[in-house]
């Protein structure tokens, strides 16, 4: 991170010091009227192989930053600009105002982003990366291109608003110029250790039309003795219902977690995963079964740390087509902001290999 202060300096003028009755009376100071700028960001390149059609070499490269200006009114209020890019064509450009009645933003955002959550069943345990270029998704092994910013239209101008909190619970409203809106109402409650979040919202079209685009949704989740139990469901106007429930247990190093997803009366799906994280070691596993068909999907690895030395390998497992896929990675800290790596990644048809280096700032 990289932090810049732009602000004038508060000045004392020697030369207007009165003497008056022996007492010293110094010129008033200047009160500082500058912005804090930060600014965020980290760019990857690398050289590739890739050995579908015949064998690609070329150079890929990944971007993405953040350009953010605020100050502290005299009242205690921020007021901040925020920008926002990366290569995939993402573009955020937003002024805001935060203060004791809450906070406003506005500009290149979406509805959703007043920033209230509605809660649902704790996430998955993952496997983690297998490295900065260890990619099983070969495809990933490509060459630069660059993606041009969409243009800026009524859909995604926005104008947001999030409520401070009152009794534990924000309330978030969002719309666009396109008449679409959000609104959420989330919060948490905390009896005697039992931690139980509430929140339920709307997301669609001022009109409410009966279409699959306009949805109201609810959630839940209890909190207890490192056991998270939530679930939400989702009913859009058209008359589909959605619903996730899922049942996480953390203890020490280790992480548990089971998820059943589904839509309507049809049969849904399965997820699991498990996760073991302490020191320098991080081993895991997670899995997905589709009770329609019986496809399911695995997949276990993990990351070892010697110093600045990061070691990584993770192995999956596709029922459709009996794919096996893998990747491994090895990283280097030069530093805080530089990293260098190496990767190798195969889908069950194709592989795929990597390196170069990672800056932060």
């Amino acid at each position: 991170m990289k932090k810049i202060l732009l602000a004038t300096s508060a000045l004392v003028a020697m030369s207007s010091v009165a003497v008056a009755g022996g007492m010293v009376t110094p010129a008033p100071m200047a009160a500082d009227t500058g912005f804090t700028v930060v600014a965020t960001g980290e760019a990857t390149i690398f050289g590739f192989y890739n050995s579908t059609a015949a064998g690609t070499y070329g150079l890929g490269a990944t971007a993405e930053g953040t350009l953010k200006a605020s100050k502290t009114l005299d009242n205690g209020a921020d007021v901040y600009a925020k920008l926002g890019w990366d290569n995939g064509g993402s573009l955020t450009a937003i002024v805001g105002y935060k203060a004791a009645i809450g906070e406003f933003k506005a500009g290149a955002q979406e509805a959703e982003d007043h920033g209230v959550e509605i809660p649902g069943p704790a996430d998955l345990p993952e496997v983690p990366d297998a490295g900065i270029f260890a990619f099983d998704t070969i495809a990933d092994y490509k060459a630069y291109t660059a993606v041009g910013t969409a243009p800026l239209t009524a859909a995604n101008i926005a104008v947001t608003y999030k409520s401070p909190e009152f009794g534990g619970f924000n309330l978030g409203l969002g719309v666009n110029g396109a008449g679409a809106i959000d609104v959420a109402l989330a919060g948490s409650i905390d009896a005697s250790g039992v931690v139980i979040k509430l929140g339920a919202g709307y997301a669609g079209s001022s009109t409410f039309a009966a279409v699959a685009t306009n949805a109201a949704k609810g959630g839940m989740s209890i909190a207890v003795n490192g056991f998270t139990l939530g679930a939400d469901v989702k009913y859009t106007l058209a008359g589909v219902v959605s619903y996730n429930a899922g049942l996480g247990y953390v203890t020490g190093p280790y992480s548990f977690g089971v998820h059943y997803s589904g839509t309507g009366t049809a049969a849904g799906s399965v997820g699991a995963g498990a996760k073991y994280s302490e020191g320098d070691l991080t081993l895991a596993a997670e899995g997905n079964y589709t009770v329609t068909g019986g496809a399911f999907t695995a997949k276990a690895g993990g990351t070892y740390k010697m110093g600045d030395t990061t070691l990584g390998l993770n192995v999956g497992y596709a029922s459709v087509g009996s794919l096996v896929s893998a990747a491994a990675g090895v990283d280097y800290k030069l530093n805080s902001h530089v990293t260098l790596g190496a990767g190798v990644g195969y889908d069950g048809a194709a592989f795929g290999a990597a390196a170069g280096l990672k800056v932060k700032f």
